[in-house]
């Protein structure tokens, strides 16, 4: 096998080597003991590594790379799990960006991806700042190539928008590795080479050397002009910017809002915009917090669970838990044995469970923090978000297998897990009285009996874009990148489908209803309102994506987004 991948690679290596054009291996994420040796004689410009940070390197990985090539380790992942291995990893070399350049061309890899439940791409500000830096070190390169794993449907837009139109050079060309992959099959190494807008294949498939061409997306500075968002159909009443990406949108109650973002910063503030209170938490926060009573809570990945007064802001308890918690605290009643010092004397107790990156369940009272107890039988890592369902404790780990806690003592209920196909989590849940609903990987809508871990039905959906809700008759709304369909709740049937010309369109916000209307926000940055009749209508409101609508008065709304930007709008109806 060594020797045979050995002839593949000086195959490689003598195709290409003639090229003055940027010429780079791709290993994949499930290249385990099989990779190829890379010897002394490649003339490859550098090496692309997309190992799962999980699993760890191949086996002798490093002693096949002469260190003459550069090596970037470019996994596919989100910023969420990247935060996440960089915490508990010291040693991490796993990026979410690299640079290159050779000549007067310029590559740089830029990993989008932000919010993996809802598949939202984008930049973040420190994202921004680095390509201007490399952009204004390499003093306008004739080529550049924006190499990133979201497909082309995502990457045009306002990718450029902050960048100086004097630092982009007149040739921009996007590459998907996403693209490349499924062009090429299970082959788990790439070789590639760019030259303009063509992208030249050679990979190892069924022990043959095969070869495919296809275009890079060719990026215009005409279009980034005309790719800002120009707002429509809207009065802009009041807006505020803070550029601070939040993992959750904004939790509201009464007249107040609470933000919180990744750098660790709550904020409390009203409808007018006026900020009532701001606490540093001095972490990070990647989970929605929730409201209890005068009481908010939330945690930091580094470990804290954190308790204010929602009111005036002042910490009134926090606890340090020696683990990475990676999920928001869910609230829930405690009605177990367990003798508590400050428990509550009719036997039911407020409490709160987190999820860790080790995999473990904590229980604690609230607000005393007292433990209740640790739920250790999970040992893969969380999928999604950690849920309360009729007091039970709900979560999928990453293997696909879904799990039932009791609170009263911590134990496993019961455990699922779908047999026919591996599948993991893409959607949030919904609760209906005592039935589960989310949608996994295989592209079906799945109904479950809470009591019994029991399948109801399943559904095919096609590729979501977005969140799932329920509409005002409690079926199941979902998007695609070009639909909304409507389903039955109690037979899984599409009921209705509504279509959407709209580019990156998907449900990324909560539903408002009115008697006659359904409002909701999309990752394109667009309010859409349907009618009782189906008919559809998109408001462009110059944020991008909305996190959550809020109606005020009639026509009134206020709308943030996942930068914790926002805005009070009058739709011009």
């Amino acid at each position: 096998m060594k020797n045979l991948f050995l002839l593949v690679l000086l195959f490689f290596t003598a195709e290409f080597s003639y090229t003055q054009e940027i010429n780079f291996l791709w290993l994949h994420n499930d290249v385990k003991k099989s990779v190829a040796p890379i010897t002394a004689k490649g003339n490859y410009d550098f090496v692309l590594a997309s190992f799962n940070p999980r699993t760890g390197l191949p086996e002798n990985f490093s002693k096949t790379i002469p260190d003459s090539i550069p090596v970037f380790f470019f996994p596919d992942i989100s910023y969420r799990e990247f935060l996440i291995e960089s915490f508990l990893n010291d040693e991490f070399t796993l990026k979410r960006k690299f640079s290159f350049s050779k000549n007067d061309i310029l590559v740089l890899g830029l990993n989008y991806k932000l919010n993996e439940t809802l598949n939202i791409s984008g930049l973040l500000k420190e994202d921004e700042n680095w390509l201007i830096e490399n952009l204004s070190v390499n003093m306008k390169p004739k080529r550049l190539y924006v190499i990133t794993y979201e497909s082309k449907q995502i990457i045009p837009g306002n990718n450029f928008s902050n960048i100086p139109d004097t630092l982009l050079p007149d040739e921009i060309y996007f590459i998907s590795l996403n693209d490349l992959k499924s062009k090429v099959g299970k082959s788990q190494t790439i070789a590639v080479l760019l030259n303009n807008n063509e992208i030249s294949l050679k990979y190892f498939s069924n022990k043959k050397i095969r070869k495919k061409s296809i275009k890079a997306v060719r990026y215009k500075l005409a279009a980034q002009n005309n790719a800002k968002r120009q707002i429509k159909n809207i009065k802009i009443i009041a807006e505020e910017y803070k550029n601070s990406f939040s993992f959750s949108p904004p939790v509201f109650e009464g007249s107040s809002f609470y933000l919180t973002d990744k750098d660790g910063i709550v904020t409390c503030l009203d409808s007018t915009r006026k900020i009532l209170w701001e606490y540093d938490a001095m972490g990070t926060i990647i989970s929605q917090p929730v409201l209890l009573k005068n009481l908010l809570i939330f945690t930091t990945m580094e470990g804290d669970v954190i308790i204010l007064d929602k009111t005036s802001g002042e910490q009134i308890e926090s606890l340090g838990i020696d683990d990475a918690i990676v999920s928001s605290p869910v609230l829930f009643t405690y009605t177990g044995n367990k003798e508590l010092l400050y428990g509550n004397r009719s036997g039911k107790t407020d409490a709160i469970a987190v999820a860790t990156a080790s995999g473990s369940v904590y229980a604690y009272s609230v607000p005393a923090f007292e433990e209740l107890w640790i739920n250790e039988d999970n040992k893969f890592n969380f999928e999604g978000e950690l849920i309360t369902a009729n007091n039970k404790i709900i979560f999928f780990n990453s293997k696909g297998i879904l799990h039932n806690i009791d609170p009263a003592t911590g134990w496993t209920i019961w455990k699922w897990q779908e047999k026919t196909e591996s599948a993991k989590l893409i959607s949030n849940f919904l609760v209906s009285k005592k039935n589960l609903f989310f949608v996994l990987s295989n592209n079906k809508l799945y109904k479950m009996d809470l009591l019994l871990g029991k399948r109801l039905w399943k559904t095919k959906t096609g590729k979501i874009s977005g969140r799932i809700e329920f509409d005002k008759e409690s079926n199941i709304i979902l998007t695609n990148a070009e639909q909304i369909k409507i389903i039955s709740q109690n037979t899984g049937k599409v009921l209705r489908k509504i279509k959407v010309k709209e580019n990156n369109f998907g449900l990324s916000s909560n539903l408002v209803f009115t008697d006659t209307e359904v409002y909701f926000g999309s990752k394109n940055g667009k309010v859409y309102r349907i009618t009782k009749s189906k008919n559809i209508k998109s408001f462009t409101t110059g944020i991008n994506p909305v996190s959550y609508v809020m109606k005020v008065n009639e026509g009134i709304f206020i709308i943030f987004d996942f930068f914790n930007n926002f805005k009070i709008i009058n739709l011009n109806l």
